[in-house]
């Protein structure tokens, strides 16, 4: 019986192959993304809890105004001990500093990996032992440890005691080999250098560190917290109270996709909106086909009351319908699994998840299976019954279909809107046709560099020995404590420091609103931005006093508008420019250069050539200012490119769709077409009987979709800075789109359904 089924259901699948190809098709890109993304969403929620004692890790944290977020995990080495001493919740405290670092060793190719400082402490926290070798490098800066697979990468062996290694511009030796906390952590590192952390024992000035904390089982985070927040209340005129007046602690589970963290991948709820376009793609595809089943199902009246008569039981009709069904599920399914397999490696370079990913992508599928077949239950028991309306489910599928396909469209729409304006938008600065020496190591032959790219043809201006926006700065702040019209409530805060005046502004072409620009050597006058102006209360800044951190007292002479260096998720800093030498004596040897517009390629490969000829020695990174900033927009530009595929898989499953119902529901109407023919109607007329069916259906999944795609981006767009407009075009013009797309539907298909001679149709048997 189960073969005669089965060659029943091979028979209906190819005879209608272009409806059961298309459905085929988008089942399976379906099945691919919400597998592959549900499971990379598994791996990402599972970072670092399998550490003993995992859920009472947590990481120290403070409000800091040059961190990229407005926060920062980096503190001085003393907060550690303090923590340890005056709080007897904390079972364990440590420092730790992790880098990421290109590894080379002679004869070898460089690696990346990173590199671990910590103490003994670090160890005893995450039971790392030494596996060979001794325990100098937890306090010898020349010497260094490597976990077993890192030293198979670089040497092919474990043999690898008293070799060296050249790392971050040094040269190390390999004193031990270690065990590591694993790779599915934020914390795993392929090195551990040597770090005398206890040299920093009493220095409150400078951070050097993360801190990590084991707190003692039983021990509340949130009293902890609180705890902590009094003590920097009481000791607020200490330095130990100022640096824990704004700390916080975040899970270790939980920091791998923290704002603060620098390494962290593609953006979680990417990954979550991914599975349920998946997801959405999957339904769209099985509420084409089922409609498509159902219609077909009523096309086989006759062959279902054969079958009765003749002695076939409900249980045995809905077997032979289940096994056709399950036949389409188990190709697209197939054909999932071939998809996987192809797409495999690269998943695995971008998400870095291990395991059997067939296993789990199996049990996603037989999920999707089952729960396909129970909703097809009642789709058969509906048409065995003929109970309901006889085209409600053709209409509930168009309108389904119509509402997933103008969200995608929508949704997509607006996100490439808002990346292009991103991309193209001013941020108050010039970063196009600009690029920048992200580093130049060692210095001694610098102005002998400069002069050589400064007579290259593409170069047009060169900003010298000065800080350099983006690619290569040192960062720095300054406490405001007082000001003209400070009112008793406000508070000091912290403002970003530029030691730069006039050559800085005019060559990323900074703009000044307000005021003069300040001259280089111009002592005690400043300019600030907008965000400064405002946090200082002050609508006209302009020759007003501030009191700087230090005890210096300085005058606004100008006020220059807002500019972007963050991310565009991040608002802009209060901002202060200095002059050069005033408060920062450091040497400076930022290089940016403009370029010819175009020519970036150009000047790269010069730079590049001239570097390796004449420079050998020198260790650089040159980058494009804007590719620098696109890279702000990492997540969004993978997305993009992830949705684009998706959607125009679900829109072609779609539109398909829409056209095989049209196509069906002609064939079932057949002679009621003819009859109005008959009966005087003219195709004009029988074309708008159809058209007000569908484009009644169109416009109420058009007023759904954009209802709550609308709600969806507007909350998705309020996490930047810089917003495009959700306009009322784009509304019009999607919904024009779409209806065309129904309209040349149903005119292609009632068009010749209507064109057939009625007293043809009329007498025809069927």
């Amino acid at each position: 019986m189960f073969i005669h089924y089965l060659k029943i259901a091979v028979r209906n699948l190819l005879k209608y192959k272009a409806q059961s190809a298309v459905c085929i098709i988008g089942l399976a890109v379906g099945f691919v993304c919400f597998a592959l993304s549900a499971l990379w969403i598994s791996y990402e929620m599972t970072y670092d809890t399998s550490h003993r004692g995992a859920d009472r890790l947590f990481l120290f944290y403070e409000k800091n105004i040059l961190g990229s977020s407005g926060y920062t995990t980096w503190s001085c080495y003393p907060v550690s001990g303090l923590l340890k001493k005056e709080f007897p919740e904390v079972e364990a405290s440590c420092m730790f500093n992790r880098t990421k670092y290109s590894v080379s060793a002679e004869g070898s190719i460089p690696i990346d990996t990173y590199a671990l400082e910590a103490d003994s402490c670090f160890m005893d926290m995450f039971g790392i032992s030494v596996l060979a070798g001794s325990r100098e490098f937890l306090c010898s800066d020349g010497q260094v440890a490597l976990t077993p697979d890192f030293a198979r990468q670089l040497f092919g062996s474990v043999e690898v005691l008293g070799k060296k290694i050249e790392m971050g511009d040094r040269e190390y030796t390999v004193c031990a080999l270690v065990s590591t906390v694993g790779n599915h952590s934020s914390l795993s590192f392929g090195a551990w250098a040597g770090k005398d952390f206890s040299r920093y024992r009493d220095d409150w000035s400078v951070m050097i560190g993360s801190i990590l904390v084991r707190l003692r089982d039983g021990a509340m985070i949130e009293s902890f917290q609180k705890k902590v927040s009094d003590y920097a209340n009481r000791e607020s005129s200490e330095r130990a109270g100022s640096l824990l007046k704004e700390a916080f602690f975040i899970p270790l589970p939980e920091f791998r996709y923290a704002p603060f963290n620098e390494d962290r991948g593609l953006e979680l709820n990417y990954l979550v909106l991914f599975s349920v376009v998946g997801a959405l793609v999957i339904l769209s595809s099985l509420f084409n086909y089922l409609a498509l089943f159902v219609s077909r199902m009523r096309m086989r009246g006759r062959e279902i009351e054969l079958r009765r008569v003749c002695g076939a039981s409900r249980f045995r009709l809905f077997g032979m319908f289940a096994v056709e069904y399950l036949l389409l599920l188990l190709v697209a399914g197939l054909i999932g699994m071939m998809l996987i397999e192809v797409l495999l490696p690269a998943f695995r370079r971008l998400s870095s998840v291990q395991g059997d990913v067939y296993a789990h992508s199996l049990l996603y599928f037989a999920g999707i299976a089952l729960v396909s077949l129970l909703c097809l239950i009642p789709f058969v028991r509906y048409k065995m019954s003929e109970a309901g309306g006889r085209n409600l489910f053709r209409r509930v599928s168009v309108f389904v279909q119509l509402t997933i396909s103008i969200l995608f469209v929508f949704c997509l729409a607006v996100l490439l809107k808002q990346v292009t304006h991103l991309r193209h938008t001013d941020i108050g600065w010039e970063r196009e046709n600009v690029a920048a020496f992200r580093y130049l190591y060692p210095e001694n032959r610098i102005e002998s560099l400069i002069s050589q790219i400064e007579q290259m043809p593409v170069v047009k201006e060169m900003l010298k020995k000065h800080n350099t926006l983006l690619a290569y700065r040192m960062r720095m702040s300054i406490r405001v404590d007082d000001w003209d019209g400070k009112q008793e409530a406000d508070e000091p805060f912290s403002i970003e420091v530029f030691p730069e005046s006039e050559t800085f502004i005019r060559f990323y072409g900074i703009r000044l609103v307000a005021g003069k620009m300040l001259k280089p050597g111009e002592m005690g006058q400043v300019l600030v931005n907008e965000t400064a102006a405002k946090a200082l209360g002050m609508h006209d800044p302009i020759g007003k006093k501030i009191r700087l951190g230090n005890g210096t007292s300085v005058t606004i002479v100008g006020m220059i508008r807002d500019f972007h260096i963050t991310p565009p998720t991040v608002p802009v800093n209060p901002m202060i420019f200095v002059g050069e030498g005033q408060y920062y004596n450091a040497t400076v040897t930022g290089v940016a250069v403009k370029y010819q517009e175009g020519r970036w390629k150009e000047l790269h490969q010069r730079v590049r050539q001239l570097m390796e000829k004449e420079y050998p020695e020198v260790k650089y990174e040159f980058v494009s200012m804007a590719e620098v900033y696109d890279g702000y927009l990492e997540s969004e530009l993978a997305l993009l490119k992830l949705l684009v595929f998706v959607s125009l898989v679900c829109i072609g499953v779609s539109v398909f769709g829409v056209f095989s119902l049209v196509t069906l529901t002609c064939r079932q109407r057949r002679k009621e077409i003819a009859i109005r023919k008959v009966n005087g109607a003219t195709v004009k007329d029988i074309l708008l009987i159809f058209a007000k069916e569908y484009f009644i259906l169109l416009t109420v999944a058009a007023v759904l979709a954009f209802t709550v795609g609308y709600a969806v981006m507007k909350h998705w767009l309020e996490r930047y800075v810089e917003q495009t407009e959700i306009s009322v075009w784009l509304f019009l013009l999607i919904y024009a789109a779409a209806a065309a797309v129904v309209s040349v539907s149903i005119a292609s298909r009632v068009w010749q359904a209507a064109r057939q001679n009625p007293a043809k149709v009329i007498k025809e048997n069927k």
